[in-house]
């Protein structure tokens, strides 16, 4: 006999039980794929929201948004491990920039040089005008990598680490960058395609960058060696920072969206010739 039975009756609060169990399963995962497909549209918006100026917010609306964003500071201490935060540019600079940004966001792709799109002029190409100013000495530029827009942000991040540990982390962070397209997780930066990339750095030992890749696959992120370390690295950038999205700038640990309007205002307020 498959189900006992009581006094020869079917036990029907089984089988009513076993059916509003079958349905709240069912409404559950329904409710965690609605819920998963709103958050990520919520990160998009979270991204586009910190990464670009407003367009045509009028200058009410511009003055509010610089005095929200100069309100926001935060204790970035966490970023003197130089290994895991490589900067450039003099460690006696009057003003010290970090960028959090994505290897896969199309944003910070902007951020860095793409033009993606017209209407975010005033983000391209705002970090390597930040960049520029190092030149003078008054400006420091820390790189600041999360990895939270899929298994390709790690394993672009493990290739920048692992270019780093032969001192070569910005060269690698720039042909990053200089291969990005503004799809996420589309392949480009498979293990692959990562050790292609990696080959155009010039005086990168290649035997050395491969073994310390490893076993690092879009398909098995867990392998990757720094997995662990960039989640703490998230950690650090969206808990104790605050940032909501990127790329995020701090100008002197006061935050800034990407606009480089914005982000001149706050270098000129620091004391350093922008134009």
């Amino acid at each position: 006999m498959e189900h006992e039975t009581i006094k020869g009756f079917t036990p029907w609060a089984i089988i009513i039980s076993a059916l509003i169990i079958s349905l709240a399963l069912y409404w559950n995962a329904s409710t965690i794929n609605g819920g998963l497909s709103n958050l990520r549209d919520s990160v998009d918006k979270i991204q586009i929201n910190a990464a670009a100026p407003a367009a045509n917010t009028g200058t009410t609306g511009q003055a509010q948004a610089t005095a929200q964003a100069a309100a926001k500071t935060a204790d970035l201490s966490f970023t003197s491990d130089a290994k895991l935060y490589p900067s450039e540019g003099s460690s006696n600079a009057k003003v010290t920039v970090t960028e959090f940004y994505d290897f896969q966001c199309p944003y910070c792709g902007m951020a860095y040089g793409k033009n993606y799109a017209a209407q975010y002029a005033d983000l391209i190409g705002s970090e390597q005008k930040v960049r520029a100013l190092e030149k003078s000495g008054d400006v420091k530029f820390v790189f600041a990598t999360l990895a939270f827009l899929g298994n390709e942000s790690v394993t672009a991040a493990q290739a920048a680490f692992c270019a780093g540990e032969q001192g070569k982390f910005i060269e690698m962070h720039d042909a990053i960058f200089n291969a990005q397209t503004p799809q996420e997780d589309s392949g480009k930066y498979s293990a692959a395609n990562l050790s292609i990339i990696a080959k155009n750095v010039a005086g990168l030992d290649q035997a050395a960058f491969t073994k310390c890749f490893g076993s690092c696959t879009v398909e098995h992120a867990s392998d990757c060696s720094y997995g662990q370390t960039l989640s703490q690295m998230n950690q650090n950038g969206f808990t104790s920072a605050g940032v909501q999205g990127t790329p995020t700038f701090y100008v002197n640990n006061v935050q800034s969206s990407g606009s480089w309007t914005e982000l001149k205002a706050k270098l000129q307020a620091a004391g350093v010739q922008a134009s």
